[in-house]
Parts: C-alpha cells; structure tokens; sequence
C-alpha cells in the first residue's frame, strides 16, 4: 500500500468508510459431536427442521462414517448386500451477531453424496 493510503486508513475507519475484516470463526469444530439416525428409516421432511426433536438419535463425534477406519464414530451403513441409502445427520451452531455476518463458508467431508440444509432450507449439495 502506498504512504498516502497508509495515513488515510486511520480517517476511513473512524467514518466508517472502511470496516475492519474479522477473523474467521469456527461454528462447528472438526471433532464436534453430531446426531446422527443410522437405521435406514425414510424420515420425510420433517427432520430438517430447527426445532425437530433428534434427542432419541443416537451421538458421537466426527469424523462420522464406516470403513474407512478413521472415524471418530463408526455408524451402521447397513448390511454390505444393501447399504442404507440415507443416514441422517445433525449438528446445532448459533451465529451471535447475524448482522455482523458478511459472508459464509462451509467444508463437508463425505463420500458419495450430501445435502446440507440450514433451518430447513437447502444451503448446497
């Protein structure tokens, strides 16, 4: 940045010209525990919601799967025959300041397929 830029900072910030950039926050940990439903039953919809009750899933923390031999918890896929074709899994964050939220990325681990919903709309596949 050039000397002239360099001493304007200061005044563009104090107007409000020019926000300052935030560190990046981590609302979902690597190693975070999750609920997940493992029992190959079509849940429907409903399950996509905030305030569905998961309490009766079963938990563990992630890394979530099977055969590989990395996970954190290893989850029933179903009988090699006939792998389960859906297993549903949930995790829970609170954003404090929605306002203050300029943009928002995600990283997702998965092998086959995902569909990531958030509040019951879909946020990317």
């Amino acid at each position: 940045m050039s000397p002239a830029i360099l001493r304007l900072l200061p005044l563009w910030l104090a107007l409000g010209l020019l926000l300052p950039a935030r560190a990046a926050e981590t609302l979902i940990a690597a190693n975070a525990a999750w609920r997940y439903l493992d029992t190959g039953m079509k849940l429907g919809t409903a399950w996509r919601t905030a305030d569905f009750n998961d309490s009766l899933w079963s938990s563990g923390p992630a890394q979530l799967g099977f055969g590989d031999g990395d996970e954190g918890t290893v989850i029933n896929g179903g009988p090699s025959n006939a792998r389960h074709r859906t297993i549903y899994f949930r995790s829970r964050f609170v954003i404090a300041e929605v306002g203050a939220l300029t943009n928002f990325a995600a990283r997702l681990l998965r092998d086959d397929g995902a569909v990531v919903y958030e509040n019951g709309v879909e946020a990317f596949r």
